[in-house]
């Protein structure tokens, strides 16, 4: 479930950032045109002005009327000015620097046209408009910004359907695996318990040494498989299990699973070193400590070298497990908690172990140090 909603989240995230570049490319290229047409408008209507003030002017330079003044529009304000850019004349009292550099621009609110006029009337090589910039853009863009919200609410309602009706097969042969592999969980336990019973039963028996080392190799599968069930036990089931939390000193736990994993290890030849220097009292579940206690050892005995030394140490506050393995790099360490994940495929187990032990942790608070050194060994801390 958590990965299915993963799945459509990512989909969803990429579909709508996919449609928000592509709306808004469309969005800026429209919005350009439209403001190049706008431009054009602008140019040509005042092109027209410009024309029409030229005429007057005209009139007023040919005419011997004394009467005639300057032209003046309600529309615009206009200054003239000479060949070297003089200003001669303006309907504004402060006529603000004219950039002559630009034939049409805007500042200040306003727009600015700058018309070449031939022939020079009153001396006038160019005639200046300015009018008020009349926004045209503001509606441009609540209608642009409708239109891709619309879009986006379009395309992630759209993905949402696409990606589950993608996903429902997938769903399908999940659940069918996940009851395949519930059932089959189950049905281990029978066998299991009735392999490690029997081996306790031929123990007793007058054995020779080699039906004793190859009973030894039955027994260490047997129980590497008994903790494998175990685990699938906590992946699969551990939803419907009640919890039945109570006071636990963690060091006794630590020497029962030593005991239960001491064949284990001297099929290696590893020696196991327990400094017993006080015990951390957790009010937990039994079974869920033991599954990381479990895990620990597990992943100690695949990974350390044969004839090396596993060193655990218990305190009030934490218990420290430490092997002479082959060690982890920083980028293992930081992905080390993740389901499936193996660094060395040669060893057993589907890289389920740490990924339990970091929900039992996080399920009661508790702090997980790891400190790895490639080809030197790992050191696993469980604090308060």
């Amino acid at each position: 479930m958590h990965s299915e909603k993963k799945t459509i989240t990512n989909v969803l995230i990429l579909y709508l950032f996919s449609t928000f570049l592509l709306v808004s490319m469309v969005a800026f290229a429209y919005f350009r045109y439209e403001a190049e047409i706008y431009k054009n408008q602008i140019k040509f209507m005042s092109t027209k002005k410009a024309e029409q003030l030229h005429i007057e002017l005209e009139k007023l330079h040919k005419s011997s009327d004394s009467d005639l003044t300057y032209p003046r529009y309600s529309d615009f304000e206009s200054a003239i000015y000479d060949s070297n850019k003089n200003l001669i004349f303006s309907t504004e009292a402060n006529h603000k620097k004219i950039d002559f550099s630009k034939e049409l621009y805007k500042e200040d609110g306003f727009v600015y046209f700058i018309y070449s006029a031939k022939p020079y009337y009153l001396g006038a090589k160019y005639i200046v408009l300015k009018q008020k910039n009349i926004s045209v853009f503001k509606n441009i863009g609540i209608n642009i910004l409708l239109l891709t919200l619309i879009v986006l609410f379009i395309i992630g309602l759209t993905s949402i359907f696409l990606v589950k009706l993608i996903l429902k097969p997938l769903r399908e042969n999940v659940n069918i695996l996940d009851k395949f592999i519930k059932d089959t969980t189950h049905e281990l336990n029978t066998p299991v318990s009735t392999i490690l019973t029997n081996i306790e039963m031929i123990e007793q028996l007058p054995l020779d040494i080699n039906m004793k080392t190859k009973l030894n190799r039955i027994k260490i599968a047997s129980q590497s498989i008994s903790n494998l069930y175990e685990d699938l036990v906590y992946i699969t089931l551990n939803h419907n299990i009640q919890k039945k939390n109570e006071y636990v000193e963690i060091s006794k736990i630590i020497e029962d699973r030593i005991e239960y994993f001491t064949l284990m290890f001297n099929s290696k030849n590893i020696e196991i070193v327990f400094e017993n220097n006080g015990s951390m009292k957790l009010f937990i579940d039994k079974s869920n400590i033991t599954r990381v206690v479990d895990n620990l050892l597990s992943n100690a005995y695949k990974y350390s070298k044969k004839n090396s030394v596993l060193k655990i140490t218990s305190t009030e506050q934490l218990f420290k497990i430490c092997d002479e393995g082959i060690g982890m790099d920083q980028s293992e360490i930081a992905r080390i908690f993740e389901r499936y994940t193996r660094f060395d495929t040669t060893v057993g187990g589907f890289g389920i172990g740490y990924n339990i032990i970091h929900s039992i942790i996080n399920e009661y608070k508790l702090n997980i140090q790891i400190n790895s050194q490639k080809g030197v060994g790992t050191c696993i801390t469980i604090k308060k």
